[in-house]
């Protein structure tokens, strides 16, 4: 009986030095206290939060439990546990310096670990939240992107009209917001300057008046013309023109922009524009979902047909940078005002955190005729624009909570 007892009592020994064993390497150096161990006190995002913007500020209580000068570091991953992400220094709350490092509708994991001069550390426990799966277009001073917008030319009818596509086969552009202006009754409605080139003969820029707003992106307004006149061509019957729904057109690019453009809508242009009209352009609605859909321009609103953009799914589109996750936004005219949505021609933006990543227009049918009205042949084409680069700092988020 009384080696039954030594060998329990030896049992339980090695039990509890085993378990403090475990607690001790559990635990980050620093005082106990009295009663518990000390932690830090998360504030934002709280434990299992969803909806919680890309741009969040991590927040904390300062901690001088283990005194001296003490100092903060943030764990911040997608998996579990989390590994170091940044050391913050003295602050108790965290942003990041850029935007683009959390994914919409991703879980991330994250602690704070405090510690002093001396050595001594203490740290949080782990919680976890879930990134909006709603964002919104990404607006903040200095966001710059670029972007090559290609031509290709395809189903001449006859062939022998292909020689007559002397216009550039690529462009080379940029967008930049560049500041602020004041409107009638919309503050800081942001500038998007817009440079472009083909690297040959032809250059230009302009402005573009844009701010979110609750419900959506909406443009108000531009300045300078985005649009640009190529040399005439010299057609099979004298000098030729550009032709579709209609319309001719002394290029390619003036016909795009003519259907396509927010500046074709009348707008005041002038480096400082009044909102004296009654429905500023909704270039994008939010919450951002799949079936979404929003009239665009109307004939009630004295626009120059019916348009309207549907977001019809989520894809993956490949880039110089990685595959991007985009909404793809499909755009319907209905020029001739017949009541059903055109067939000739075809638009999409991919839309992602970052802004957009590609622009898609196809027009199918389009003629070239000469200056007497005489078709010499009709063609198909698409214009495309890429994402090539980008920068974005923090976004100008909207809305409570962020």
């Amino acid at each position: 009986m009384r080696q039954f007892r030594n060998s329990l009592a030896k049992a339980a020994l090695i039990a509890v030095i085993g378990l403090l064993t475990l607690i001790s390497c559990g635990e980050e150096k620093g005082p106990t206290g009295s009663g518990g161990v000390y932690f830090l006190q998360k504030l934002y995002p709280r434990n299992h939060s969803v909806g919680v913007s890309p741009a969040v500020n991590f927040t904390w209580r300062p901690s001088d439990s283990i005194g001296g000068n003490v100092n903060y570091i943030i764990y911040l991953d997608s998996v579990y546990p989390p590994g170091l992400f940044d050391t913050v220094g003295i602050d108790t709350s965290y942003r990041f310096a850029s935007y683009g490092y959390l994914c919409a509708g991703k879980t991330y994991f994250w602690k704070i670990k405090a510690f002093n001069d001396s050595g001594k550390s203490i740290v949080s426990d782990i919680w976890q939240f879930k990134v909006n799966d709603n964002y919104i277009f990404p607006i903040a001073v200095g966001n710059r992107w670029s972007y090559t917008e290609t031509f290709n030319y395809y189903n001449f009818e006859p062939d022998s009209i292909r020689f007559q596509f002397w216009e550039p086969i690529s462009i080379s552009g940029n967008c930049e917001i560049t500041g602020t202006i004041d409107f009638v009754d919309s503050p800081s409605v942001y500038v998007f300057h817009y440079d472009w080139s083909d690297g040959n003969y032809s250059f230009g820029e302009y402005d573009k008046y844009m701010a979110n707003r609750q419900t959506g992106l909406f443009y108000y307004g531009n300045s300078g013309s985005p649009t640009w006149l190529a040399p005439p061509k010299t057609g099979l019957m004298g000098q030729a023109v550009f032709e579709f729904n209609g319309r001719t057109f002394p290029s390619i690019r003036n016909m795009i922009d003519y259907f396509v453009s927010d500046q074709s809508v009348p707008r005041q242009s002038s480096a400082k524009i009044s909102v004296d009209e009654s429905h500023p352009i909704c270039e994008l609605q939010y919450p951002l979902e799949i079936g979404r859909e929003w009239i665009y321009r109307s004939r009630a609103l004295s626009d120059s047909w019916e348009m309207k953009k549907v977001i019809v799914r989520m894809v993956d589109r490949p880039t110089d940078f990685g595959t991007i996750k985009c909404y793809e936004i499909k755009w319907f005219w209905d020029i001739d005002g017949d009541g059903k949505w055109d067939t000739n021609i075809e638009g999409y933006d991919y839309v992602s955190q970052i802004g957009t990543v590609a622009r898609v227009f196809k027009f199918y049918g389009a003629t070239l005729q000469n200056y007497s009205g005489e078709i010499l042949g009709t063609y198909d084409f698409t214009e495309t624009y890429l994402l090539t680069s980008y920068y974005l700092s923090l976004p100008d988020y909207i809305g409570d909570g962020i």
